[in-house]
This record gives C-alpha cells, structure tokens and sequence, in this order.
C-alpha cells in the first residue's frame, strides 16, 4: 500500500492545525504517525508539495517512480 501525504509549511506553523504545538512536536508526530502506518501494512509514503502537482507529467513521474500504479 502506498500513501501519499502534501506538505506544506501551513501545517508546521498554523495554529488550528498544530493545537499549538511545536514545529518541534508536529515533526515528531509526524514521524510517530509514519512509522505507525508502516507498521501497519503501508509500503511506502510519498511526499509532495501542491506545486509538484502543477506539473502533470513531472507529477506522474514522481508517482510512478512510487510505485503507484497508472489507470488510464
């Protein structure tokens, strides 16, 4: 199984969406949640930002590279 997760710096530093943590602490959760999901059958997760996903064919690319199967 493979997930994909958007980053972005709005998640590190926005206060509804941090609860008021640390970009300290949202980075270690992050990393508990990753190794939670690979724990649990995940196989890979790929990162990408909004931008990546202007580019259709670069963005294909990157998924494909995953693993990610391509459907036509």
């Amino acid at each position: 199984m493979i997930v994909g997760e958007l980053d972005g710096n709005e998640k590190y530093v926005n206060a509804q969406m941090t609860g008021g943590a640390s970009v300290e602490q949202v980075v270690d959760a992050e990393r508990e949640r990753e190794r939670l999901l690979l724990r649990n059958g995940v196989d890979r997760i790929v990162r990408f930002r909004v931008r990546e996903t202007y580019d259709r064919a670069q963005f294909i690319r990157k998924l494909l590279e995953a693993g990610v199967p391509l459907c036509k």
